[in-house]
C-alpha cells in the first residue's frame, strides 16, 4: 500500500489491482484492493497465484527483486524466467538474481533449460525454463 496515488499506472486504463496483507489500511482511491493472509515473507504466493486465476489473469510479468524471485523460484511458481545480463562483473556485495537460500549441496541447486537467447543492445537475454526433476 505504498503506491502513489497519483502514480501513472492509474492513467493506464483498466483496473488496478493491488494485494496486501495488511488488514487496516485504505487501498489507492481507483484501485481493487485483495487483502490475503500473509505467507513466510509477505503475501502468501499460493493463494496469490489462485487468485489471479480466479480473476482470469492468464500471464503474469513479474519484474522482482532477489527476495521475491527467490520466494517464486523456491515455490515452484515460476513457468519461465527472463534473464538479462549485462557485460560486467559487480563484485561480492551486489545482490545475487535470486535469493534461494544457502545450499546444502549441490543437489539442491535449481536446473533450467534454456529455450533461447539473444543479444539486446550490449545485453544478452536467456529465456529459461525450469526443469522438472523426474
Amino acid at each position: 500500500l505504498r503506491m502513489p496515488e497519483k502514480a501513472r499506472l492509474f492513467e493506464a486504463g483498466g483496473t488496478v489491482h493491488v494485494v496486501t496483507t495488511d488488514a487496516e489500511r485504505a487501498g489507492p482511491e481507483g484501485a481493487r484492493v485483495h487483502r490475503l493472509a500473509a505467507g513466510p515473507g509477505g503475501v502468501d504466493l499460493e493463494r496469490l497465484m489462485s487468485l489471479l486465476g480466479e480473476l482470469e489473469f492468464n500471464e503474469i510479468l513479474v519484474e522482482a527483486g532477489a527476495i521475491l524471485k527467490g520466494r517464486l523460484l523456491r515455490a515452484g511458481l515460476v513457468d519461465e524466467l527472463l534473464v538479462y545480463m549485462a557485460p560486467v562483473i559487480m563484485g561480492e556485495g551486489a545482490r545475487g538474481l535470486a535469493d534461494i537460500g544457502i545450499l546444502g549441496n549441490m543437489a539442491e541447486r535449481l536446473h533450467f533449460d534454456l529455450l533461447d537467447s539473444a543479444v539486446v543492445g550490449s545485453d544478452l537475454r536467456l529465456r529459461l525454463r525450469p526443469r522438472k526433476e523426474t
